[in-house]
């Protein structure tokens, strides 16, 4: 998916911090439900800041493994409005996936200027 972004034009780094992908494969359903949940992101991306760079981290914890997603908030000069990109439900979505597992999402607009996902998986 990271991959297939930086072929469409989007600049992405993506970092495995602490874990590997054959380590995280060994969980398929975790490692799904990231892959369903980088793909909602990604795909937010595109429509939402197209231009921006974004950064991904994978990251193993003592009690979890954390999917981080950044990238700067790009203001809408012109073209279609922010409502008029989606349906608004990518975030829920996301937010329950987690939940299935029993993990959380949150994510939001930073003081810095970034629109950040932090998902932590159980």
């Amino acid at each position: 998916m990271v991959e297939n972004a930086r072929t469409a034009g989007h600049d992405i780094s993506f970092e495995w911090k602490n874990i590997t992908e054959a380590e995280l494969a060994q969980s398929p359903r975790r490692a799904m439900t990231l892959a369903r949940i980088t793909e909602e992101l990604l795909m937010n991306l595109r429509k939402h800041a197209p231009q921006a760079p974004a950064s991904i981290r994978i990251e193993n914890t003592t009690d979890a493994v954390i999917l981080q997603v950044s990238n700067p908030i790009v203001p809408v000069l012109h073209g279609p409005t922010h409502a008029a990109l989606g349906t608004g439900l990518g975030l829920i979505g996301v937010t329950e996936r987690a939940a299935l597992l029993g993990g959380a999402a949150r994510y939001g607009a930073t003081d810095l200027g970034t629109f950040d996902v932090e998902v932590r998986l159980p």
